[in-house]
C-alpha cells in the first residue's frame, strides 16, 4: 500500500481540484444563485462537462442514464411597496412546481404554521410567510402542506435558525419530502424582517407580486458520470460524490467530484496499474430526486444500483464517499463507515503518515454505521461496503451549508489535502486487499449492545446467545481474510474470487435483514424501533400516573413521528406517515415499523383531559412488548444464518488442496 499510495501523492495537485471545483459553479439554472439540480438543464451540463474531464485526464468515461423527477429553478422574487418605494425580493426555493410572471398576491404572516395559528387565518389564494427551525423544529414539507390544505396557493419559509446562520441576508434550500403541488419558496432573515417592519406581524398582510420559475418535470432522464481505471482484476473499488448543488454548491459537493478526479488524474499520471478496476462515480440527484417521498435524496445512487448496473455489488469491494472536504468540520476527524470496515480502518489508522493526521488536534477516528443524509447509505444498501469522510459535525451545517454562502469563500487548502492524502491511501489500502477486510463481529457486536435490559423479548437468552456465536464466526471469518491479505495463505484465483462474491453477498444478506429506520430517517438495528417505543410508553405511563402530565407529553413527543401530533392537523401527519406507500420504489422504503398513532392521546393530554389514558398507554406498551417479542423471535434464525454464511466462507478459504 505504502508504495502505491507514495507514488499517487506525488502526483496529487490540490490546486488542480480547487480550480476545477471553482469551474463546475458556474453551471446553474438560476442566473445568480446557481442550482445544479436533478434533471436539469444545468446538471446535465455539469455531467458532460466532468464526462470531459475524465476523459481528458486519461479514464475510460461513460454516461449510465437513470430516470428521475427533475426540477429546473430559475427565477423567484417578489416586490412590495414600501410607503411609496418600491422594494424587490430576491427568493430562494424547493423542489416543488410553480410558475407565475409578476402575478399579484395577498402574503399573509403565517407565523409557524401549525394548526393553532392557522385556525385563526384566511389562507385561501394567499402566500404564507412561514417561519421555521428545519433543524430543532420540523422540516419544511411539513408547513407547506399544512398551509396547502388551507387553500394557500405556496409558502415563503425563513429559517429562525438551525440553517443559513453565517448571514442574516441567507436563503436556504433543502429537500422537500413532500408533494411538488405545495409550492415552498424562501426568503432571508433580513428581508423578512423588513416585511414585518412595514406592519407584518401575525395576522397582518399585504399586497405582494411575486415572479416564480420552478418546475417539476417527473421521470426525467439524466446521468450518473463514470470514469474508470482498468486493474488487474475486475474486482471493483469505487470512489463516489455527487455533482448536483443547490445554489453555488462549492463546498456541497464540487470540491468533492474535482477530489475524485485529481486522485484518478494522479493515478494515471503514477503509471501504476491497480489490482483493481477504480471507479470513479458522479452521482446526480443526491440533494433530491423524487416527488413527494421521504426519501427523496440520493436518487441517483438508488437508481444506479437499483436499475442501471444491478451487478456491480456483486464484484464491488467498497465505496469511499466524498462530501465537503474542503472544509474542517471540527477538532477531530472522522470516517464513517459499514460495521464491517470499522476494524480495517482502525487498524489502517495507525499506519498513516504523521503528516497525513497532525492537521487534526484529536487525530482521526472510525465511527459507525454510515447513516441516511448522503450517498453511500443508498451504496449501502445496494449491496456495497461504504464509507464517507464525516461532514455533519461543525458550524458549517448550520451557517454556510445550503446557502448561498456556500462558495470557494470557506475553502481551507490544507483540510482539502488533508482529505485528499487520507482517502487516497484508504484506497491504496482497499486496492491491495486479496479480499474485501469485512469483520461481520463488529455488526452483531453492535447489535447486543443495543438491547436494553428488558425481560420478556429477550428471557430465554437465545437472542444473545445467536448474536454472540455471529460475531464469534466473524471474528473467526476476518482472522482468515487476515491471513490471506498479508499473505501468509495464499488461495488459487478462482477460489479468492468465489470466497470475494460470497463475503459480498453475506454483507448484503446483513443490509437486507438488519439495517432499519426510525421515523427520523436514523439507521438503526430492527428491533431498536419497538424497544425504544415500550421503554417511552411505560415512562409516559408512570409520569402521567404521578400527574406529570407535561413529563408524560415530552415521552410520547419520541414515539416515532408523534412530535408532529401537537403542532400540525391530523391530516398532515398522517399523510406524512403514509407517503412512501403511494410512492415508487425508494431506497427507504419497508425499512420502518407501523407507526403508533398517539394523535387523539396528546391532544387530549394537551387539553388537561387525561381519563382513561393511562390504561391506553399500557395498552400500547403491551402491544409494543408484543411487537418487539415477535420482530425478536424472526430475528435469532437470521442471525444464526448469518453464521452459517460466515462459517462457510471460512471453510472454503481454509480448503487445502
Amino acid at each position: 500500500m505504502k508504495d502505491f499510495a507514495d507514488k499517487i501523492s506525488a502526483y496529487i495537485d490540490v490546486g488542480y481540484s480547487r480550480d476545477f471545483a471553482v469551474a463546475l459553479e458556474r453551471f446553474g439554472s438560476h442566473p445568480t444563485l446557481g442550482f445544479k439540480t436533478a434533471g436539469s438543464r444545468a446538471e446535465l451540463e455539469a455531467g458532460d462537462f466532468i464526462l470531459n474531464e475524465m476523459r481528458r485526464i486519461g479514464l475510460e468515461a461513460f454516461k449510465d442514464g437513470i430516470t428521475v423527477d427533475g426540477w429546473e429553478f430559475s427565477a423567484a422574487s417578489l416586490q412590495y411597496s414600501d410607503g411609496g418605494r418600491e422594494v424587490t425580493v430576491e427568493l430562494g426555493a424547493y423542489a416543488t412546481d410553480m410558475q407565475c410572471e409578476n402575478k399579484t398576491f395577498t402574503l399573509i404572516n403565517a407565523g409557524r404554521c401549525t394548526s393553532e395559528e392557522l385556525d385563526q387565518l384566511d389562507l385561501k389564494g394567499k402566500i404564507a410567510l412561514v417561519f421555521v427551525n428545519q433543524r430543532d423544529e420540523w422540516w419544511i414539507n411539513y408547513p407547506a402542506y399544512a398551509a396547502h390544505l388551507r387553500g394557500a396557493a405556496a409558502v415563503i419559509a425563513v429559517q429562525n435558525s438551525g440553517f443559513g446562520e453565517v448571514n442574516a441576508g441567507s436563503l436556504n434550500a433543502q429537500d422537500i419530502c413532500g408533494p411538488e403541488y405545495a409550492p415552498a419558496l424562501s426568503m432571508s432573515k433580513t428581508d423578512a424582517r423588513a416585511l414585518v417592519e412595514t406592519g407584518l406581524s401575525f395576522g397582518c398582510e399585504t399586497q405582494v407580486r411575486l415572479t416564480v420559475k420552478s418546475k417539476i418535470t417527473k421521470n426525467v432522464e439524466t446521468f450518473n458520470i463514470i470514469g474508470t481505471i482498468r486493474g488487474e482484476s475486475d474486482s471493483m473499488l469505487m470512489l463516489s460524490a455527487h455533482y448536483d448543488a443547490y445554489f453555488k454548491g462549492f463546498q456541497d459537493d464540487n470540491t468533492g467530484v474535482a477530489m475524485l478526479l485529481s486522485i484518478a488524474r494522479a493515478v494515471v499520471k503514477s503509471g501504476v496499474k491497480p489490482k483493481k478496476t477504480l471507479v470513479f462515480c458522479a452521482f446526480a440527484a443526491e440533494e433530491w430526486g423524487l416527488c413527494d417521498s421521504r426519501y427523496d435524496w440520493s436518487a441517483g445512487a438508488f437508481r444506479q444500483f437499483a436499475e442501471r448496473r444491478p451487478d456491480w455489488p456483486q464484484k464491488t469491494v467498497a465505496d469511499i464517499n466524498i462530501e465537503l472536504p474542503a472544509f474542517s468540520h471540527g477538532v477531530r476527524h472522522y470516517m464513517r463507515c459499514v460495521y464491517e470496515y470499522k476494524i480495517f480502518l482502525r487498524n489502517l489508522k495507525k499506519e498513516l503518515p504523521g503528516e497525513v493526521t497532525s492537521l487534526y488536534p484529536r487525530g482521526v477516528d472510525i465511527v459507525c454505521p454510515v447513516q441516511t443524509w448522503s450517498d453511500d447509505f443508498a451504496v449501502s444498501l445496494a449491496g456495497i461496503p461504504s464509507m464517507v469522510n464525516e461532514f455533519k459535525v461543525g458550524s458549517f451545517m448550520e451557517t454556510h451549508y445550503h446557502s448561498q454562502y456556500d462558495t470557494d469563500s470557506s475553502y481551507d487548502e490544507a483540510i482539502y489535502r488533508f482529505h485528499h492524502m487520507l482517502y487516497a491511501r484508504v484506497m491504496c489500502a482497499l486496492d491491495e486487499t486479496e479480499l474485501p477486510p469485512m469483520n461481520f463481529a463488529s455488526r452483531f457486536n453492535a447489535m447486543d449492545d443495543a438491547l436494553e435490559p428488558l425481560d420478556d423479548p429477550y428471557a430465554d437468552g437465545g437472542f444473545r446467545r445467536a448474536l454472540y456465536l455471529a460475531a464469534e464466526a466473524g471474528r473467526r471469518l476476518y482472522c482468515l481474510i487476515e491471513d490471506v491479505n498479508s499473505g501468509t495463505v495464499s488461495l488459487p484465483c478462482e477460489r479468492r474470487r468465489e470466497a470475494e462474491q460470497l463475503l459480498l453477498a453475506a454483507f448484503r444478506f446483513c443490509q437486507d435483514r438488519f439495517v432499519s429506520l426510525d421515523w427520523y430517517e436514523k439507521a438503526v438495528f430492527p428491533f431498536e424501533n419497538a424497544q425504544s417505543n415500550v421503554l417511552l410508553l411505560t415512562k409516559a405511563a408512570s409520569r402521567l400516573a404521578a400527574g406529570n402530565i407535561k413529563g408524560a407529553l415530552e415521552m410520547l413527543y419520541e414515539v416515532d413521528d408523534n412530535s408532529y401530533c401537537d403542532a400540525f392537523d391530523r391530516e398532515v401527519v398522517e399523510y406524512f406517515a403514509d407517503t412512501d406507500e403511494r410512492r415508487p420504489s425508494a431506497w427507504g422504503k419497508g425499512r420502518r415499523d407501523a407507526r403508533i398513532d398517539l394523535y387523539d392521546i396528546i391532544r387530549a393530554l394537551k387539553r388537561g383531559e387525561t381519563a382513561g389514558i393511562a390504561d391506553s398507554l399500557t395498552g400500547l406498551r403491551d402491544r409494543e412488548y408484543e411487537r418487539l417479542t415477535r420482530t425478536v423471535r424472526n430475528l435469532t434464525p437470521q442471525v444464526s444464518e448469518a453464521a452459517e454464511l460466515f462459517d462457510k466462507i471460512a471453510d472454503l478459504i481454509s480448503l487445502t488442496e
